[in-house]
């Protein structure tokens, strides 16, 4: 009958230690949905989180790029010139009535050299500038102005040449910020109307 006892308070005590480690792991360790918006802006710090990118994949910017309408925003954020770029890109397209901006970070895939991100650039090349080796290479911000799979629009202003300045605050000035909008809105506007789809 003692050992009975003893059994059952080893139990009792095994369970309540259980359910209170499970609670203490559950409060300390909360896992929030953030949605792509929260996400953006804790990666891009220019930029708040009332914003219209959206993650995408490299195999859905893939299909994107063939078939698709819309925006494409590639970069990555350890890149202080797109950190800058955005909050102008996302200036313009909430201007015109955008409700997202497709985005893919590229770093990885490009540091790998991946197949998706060779059929990128494959898609790309004629827009792209070369690497010391004569590739055409994707250097960030990248912007691509799309309607139904074809390439309407295209900047990649700091994207390779900087003209010699290393802050983007001081590169951007307002003269350059005005073109650099104007330039965005009139490729936007050549996106039909309610054609801002991933893919056909």
């Amino acid at each position: 009958m003692k050992k009975i006892t003893i059994v059952i308070i080893a139990i009792i005590i095994l369970g309540i230690v259980g359910f209170a480690t499970y609670k203490l792991i559950k409060k300390e360790d909360p896992t929030p949905t953030q949605t792509d918006a929260q996400k953006f802006a804790s990666e891009y710090t220019e930029i708040d989180e009332d914003n219209i990118f959206i993650y995408r994949t490299s195999e859905e910017i893939i299909k994107i790029l063939e078939n698709g309408s819309g925006v494409v925003y590639i970069g990555f954020k350890e890149c202080k010139w797109c950190q800058q770029y955005i909050t102008y890109l996302h200036d313009v397209a909430t201007s015109v009535g955008l409700e997202k901006i497709f985005y893919l970070d590229i770093l990885e895939e490009r540091e790998n050299n991946s197949e998706n991100y060779q059929r990128i650039v494959e898609i790309l090349k004629d827009y792209l500038e070369f690497d010391s080796e004569g590739n055409p290479r994707i250097y960030v911000p990248e912007i691509i102005v799309l309607e139904k799979g074809e390439i309407i629009g295209h900047d990649n202003e700091t994207a390779y040449d900087t003209k010699g300045y290393s802050d983007p605050k001081e590169y951007w000035n307002e003269d350059r910020v005005t073109k650099l909008k104007t330039k965005l809105k009139t490729m936007m506007l050549e996106i039909s109307d309610n054609s801002c789809s991933e893919c056909n």
